[in-house]
């Protein structure tokens, strides 16, 4: 499934810092894979944010600038997901409603921050 705010899930760049839309798609392209693993589907949010903060870990300390502790960068990207869920949450309902489409547009410009850690 494609997603209508950010597309398809894609891998996290190594040598970029990353924006608020990488990171989500980040989680979608991590969730794909573990569920082709064949994992249970209600650890795959759970081990998709574990997997996308452990690159971003990484990323910001080839970059040598310094990093928050590893639950604080869960919880941002649980937090994000979150105002994502919610936005997303009567999509099919509300596409066609001006003010909801300027909602999404708003946050679609917003997720093109840098996802500081």
């Amino acid at each position: 499934m494609i997603c209508p705010i950010f597309g398809s899930g894609c891998d996290i760049p190594k040598n970029i810092l990353p924006t608020y839309g990488k990171v989500i798609r980040g989680v979608f392209w991590h969730s794909k894979k573990n569920r082709s693993k064949g994992t249970l589907s209600t650890t795959t949010f759970s081990s998709s944010c574990e997997e996308v903060a452990n690159k971003l870990e990484d990323t910001w300390k080839r970059a040598s600038i310094p990093i928050t502790d590893h639950y604080s960068i869960l919880r941002k990207i649980r937090s994000y997901h979150g105002k994502y869920r919610g936005l997303l949450k009567y999509y099919k309902a509300r596409k066609d409603v001006e003010n909801y489409r300027k909602q999404v547009e708003t946050f679609r410009k917003k997720a093109n921050a840098i996802f500081d850690i």
